[in-house]
């Protein structure tokens, strides 16, 4: 059991923490955050049993076994190197990444996933299209989780992951600790009879939600959005009437753009209906495989006994 140490900003660290457990290939014991970065109202959401707060990085050091440092230009330089430093003396793996959320990535998955489906020869599949609003939605979260949850069930499928989530994917696989779960989804499927799970962004503009033709092809639709977001019936008349299909899901992060554009963590969910649905909620997952399983049909061959 590894007891973690991880170093970066409020809303990388709580959608890095999501499934953490699950993301990597070693077992997680204690999570060490420092206090100056974090508040216990946040932490208090987040799915580990184990998140403890510290004041000072040689505090965090003192019960570590592998430091993450999750870092972008506004991270004060000398800080980071202080900690690779400690590491480096203190013979403590650390693991180095370019925060893939700190900006929008507007070029989106559909030439990475349109490849990938291009070499995928079987014509009548099932699919799962995880469609995200904005950074402030974490659909990083629901993709770790779709394939937590089709992977423990003996499910065969291919995933084509967002732009931002296979950034983060690729640079855990370069220091060997990404879960083999999630690394055989970086390759081409040998399965050609298998459940495609697909993921885009349409950034703050729903109305491009039309635009996506892997609408076509799905059988279970979910619709990530920010806290505050509450157009749900547009969504689903657009969904409904471009591709005559429904939104199964929609999941809400608790995360949005404050007056000052910063991103914050907010307590309150807005807008909240019978459809839309807390992806911090302790229920979520029980939930999301409920309604995943009762709904999809799944071709043969589909389920692995």
């Amino acid at each position: 059991m590894a007891n973690v140490f991880i170093y970066s900003n409020s809303f990388a660290t709580m959608t890095f923490l999501y499934e953490l457990s699950y993301l990597v290939n070693f077992n997680v014991d204690n999570i060490h955050l420092l206090s100056e970065n974090h508040k216990i109202s946040d932490i208090t959401h987040v799915n580990h049993p184990h998140v403890l707060l510290h004041k000072s990085v040689e505090d965090c050091f003192k019960c570590c076994d592998v430091v993450f440092i999750i870092h972008d230009d506004e991270m004060p330089v000398k800080y980071i190197n202080h900690i690779k430093n400690i590491s480096v003396v203190l013979s403590i793996k650390c693991v180095e990444i370019l925060n893939p959320w700190k900006h929008e990535i507007k070029n989106n998955n559909h030439t990475y996933c349109n490849n990938k489906i291009h070499e995928y020869s079987s014509v009548n599949f099932s699919a799962i299209t995880l469609i995200a609003l904005g950074l402030q939605s974490q659909q990083y979260c629901s993709e770790i989780l779709l394939n937590k949850i089709l992977t423990e069930n003996n499910i065969e499928f291919m995933q084509c992951f967002s732009q931002i989530t296979l950034n983060l994917l690729l640079q855990l696989d370069s220091y060997n600790i990404l879960n083999e779960n999630l690394l055989r989804h970086l390759k081409t499927p040998s399965n050609t009879n298998c459940l495609c799970v697909y993921s885009f962004d349409v950034d703050n503009d729903y109305l491009n939600i039309s635009q996506d033709s892997m609408l076509q092809y799905s059988d279970f639709i979910i619709v990530q959005t920010g806290a505050k977001f509450d157009s749900f019936e547009i969504l689903q008349n657009i969904v409904k009437y471009g591709y005559n299909k429904n939104i199964d899901i929609f999941a809400k992060s608790q995360f949005d753009y404050s007056d000052n554009e910063c991103l914050v963590f907010f307590e309150e969910q807005f807008g909240q209906n019978s459809q839309s649905h807390n992806i911090y909620a302790k229920k979520f997952e029980s939930f999301l495989i409920a309604r995943l399983f009762t709904k999809m049909s799944l071709p043969d061959g589909v389920i692995d006994y």
